[in-house]
């Protein structure tokens, strides 16, 4: 096929998140392209797919390098497998990180896993299929070859692990009762033996075979057979997760997904993965309900830590409990500690879209300087915080804002405007404010100061949703891999610049503007170097721990061998 060369913004990432694509011929691919929706059909220019063509059966390998995914890698001209909507919907999950995505993708046709697949049971090759061989030989290259396809800019190092495998297969096991009933115990063995070599708890999404594939072979019984089996497989073994396809578009001889079939199997696989990788992402969170103690517990949310006030007379500042299982408390600070006041809301919650019952905090804002901390955070992590509010008195149409004060920073997070309109509680406005990727001070505090354009009425605070999240932050603002003090004069000769687009300036925390909090990722990263592990680093979980290379440095694999490739 027409091959697509990697293009420079491919070498803007810090990480590369591999993802292994596997099985027989729905894996490989066999819808038309031209069934894909136009945009599907173009050249997907930030994400890479490295892949190897062979025929059914076949021991002979072409491998393709590395290519800029679009529709086409599959051993049938014209076609197309689910890597392109997989790809497709990973890539949009890691964006926001400013992290690539990259496939490595070995199927073949009329395979099955009891003996082109069949798996010898550790992190050696031995006992292994000759597919499964293949496979992992891909898989070898592609790891290699990746350094190259992925140049860091300006040298220094970059991060790639594998972080999941997709699986459709099964379709030749069923045609035959003994290989159909031997299919649990295979799959359950394949996928121990993935997890050997690339990555204990490494996330695993099979495809169970659809009960409307009748063009199978072998059956209906022996069909359900491995329909069984997978589920139970998935079922039964942690970081496993099963993508129905029951619904999904098969072609004419109901064997092979259709293009809608494809489509919407790429983006069931990415939706099962994430869901795995959300859940193995060990980012503490919590959740903090404001309110008063004349309620009782009558308008608490279930399992969110309480700042209960009393109704009137509260002094200030008052501090929360702490959360149970991260530690973190809620400072609340007002001018007017006798004007706290509640009452009952549901507001909706910006995240899950579903309603949240919670108490409202009314702050005085006759001031007009009142502020909200969290405390006990980690100063050198960095923090997604949602802070649920509403509008007193949408009628008057007064404008709310919150700002950043960490460490005197002034970064505005939000506004909420009074729609107008009545005066009535069901009339008012609900908003939340979002802060993404907050640094705290040296203490661990995040300090937010609330204004109103009205300093005769009130605001509202409902509560706040706080999370932990992985850290791009860098303060090797030279480049030379090491934090040091030529680091700290290159924030100096920066600090108050705004809009940077880049570190080089002394911008750590990709903010835009050099501050204190640029100050203190720098303090935490002091001595320390990319690929060392520190108390600011972001260790990847034990699924990214299997495999991760650094350029310049030598892959290290969870095998037996490491000497070997193949």
């Amino acid at each position: 096929m027409f091959a697509v060369a990697l293009v420079p913004i491919l070498a803007r990432a810090e990480k590369v998140n591999v993802f292994l694509i596997g099985g027989q011929s729905n894996a490989d691919g066999r819808a038309a392209i031209s069934g894909l929706p136009t945009e599907l059909q173009a050249v997907q220019g930030d994400i890479a797919i490295h892949w190897a063509t062979a025929g059914n059966g076949s021991s002979s390998l072409n491998q393709s390098g590395y290519s800029l995914l679009m529709p086409g890698f599959s051993n049938s001209s014209g076609s197309f497998g689910p890597e392109v909507t997989f790809g497709r919907a990973m890539a949009d999950f890691y964006a926001d990180r400013g992290e690539h995505v990259a496939l490595i993708k070995h199927a073949q046709g009329g395979t099955g896993l009891e003996t082109h697949w069949q798996a010898g049971g550790d992190a050696t090759q031995d006992n292994d299929g000759f597919v499964y061989r293949l496979f992992q030989e891909v898989v070898d290259t592609g790891m290699t070859n990746i350094q190259s396809a992925f140049p860091p800019e300006g040298g220094g190092q970059i991060e790639v692990s594998i972080e999941g495998m997709i699986w459709m297969q099964g379709e030749k096991d069923s045609n035959t009762t003994e290989s159909a009933l031997h299919y649990q115990a295979n799959l359950t063995e394949f996928i121990g033996d993935v997890r050997s070599t690339y990555g204990t708890e490494l996330p695993f999404v099979l495809g169970q075979l659809s009960a409307n594939q009748i063009g199978t072979g072998g059956g209906a019984t022996n069909r359900e057979l491995v329909r069984s089996a997978q589920g139970t497989v998935a079922t039964a073994l942690s970081a496993t997760e099963m993508v129905v396809t029951d619904t999904f578009g098969l072609k004419a001889d109901n064997l092979h997904f259709s293009a809608s079939g494809q489509h919407d199997l790429g983006f069931a696989f990415a939706s099962q993965m994430q869901s795995l990788l959300s859940a193995t992402n060990d980012f503490k969170s919590a959740s903090f309900d404001f309110g008063v103690s004349a309620d009782g517990n009558a308008y608490e949310q279930a399992g969110w830590t309480l700042l209960e006030l009393p109704q009137s007379g509260a002094p200030s500042p008052q501090l929360s409990a702490a959360d149970a299982s991260t530690g973190w408390t809620v400072m609340l600070e007002t001018a007017k500690p006798d004007d706290l006041r509640g009452r009952n809301r549901d507001p909706l919650d910006a995240t899950t879209g579903g309603t949240l019952t919670l108490d409202d905090v009314y702050i005085d804002f006759v001031t007009g300087l009142e502020t909200l901390s969290i405390n006990n955070l980690d100063p050198a992590k960095q923090y997604d915080v949602q802070l649920i509010m509403f509008d007193d008195n949408a009628s008057d149409g007064r404008t709310q804002t919150v700002t950043n004060i960490t460490d005197s920073a002034s970064d505005l997070l939000g506004t909420g405007t009074g729609p107008g309109g009545g005066s009535s509680l069901t009339s008012d406005l609900d908003f939340s404010v979002f802060g993404t990727g907050l640094s705290p001070d040296s203490n661990g505090d995040l300090t937010f100061l609330f204004a109103n354009s009205d300093t005769v009425d009130r605001s509202l605070v409902n509560g706040l949703i706080i999370t932990e999240v992985e850290s791009l932050a860098s303060a090797d603002f030279d480049g030379n891999e090491d934090v040091d003090g030529a680091d700290l004069l290159t924030w100096q000769q920066g600090l108050g610049l705004a809009g940077q687009t880049d570190n080089t300036n002394g911008d750590a925390n990709g903010d835009g503007d050099i501050d204190n909090a640029d100050l203190i990722i720098w303090q935490n990263q002091y001595g320390t170097s990319p690929g060392t592990q520190s108390a600011f680093t972001v260790v990847p979980e034990p699924s990214s721990l299997a495999l991760c290379i650094v350029v310049g440095m030598t892959l290290v694999y969870r095998r037996a061998s490491s000497a070997e490739f193949g």
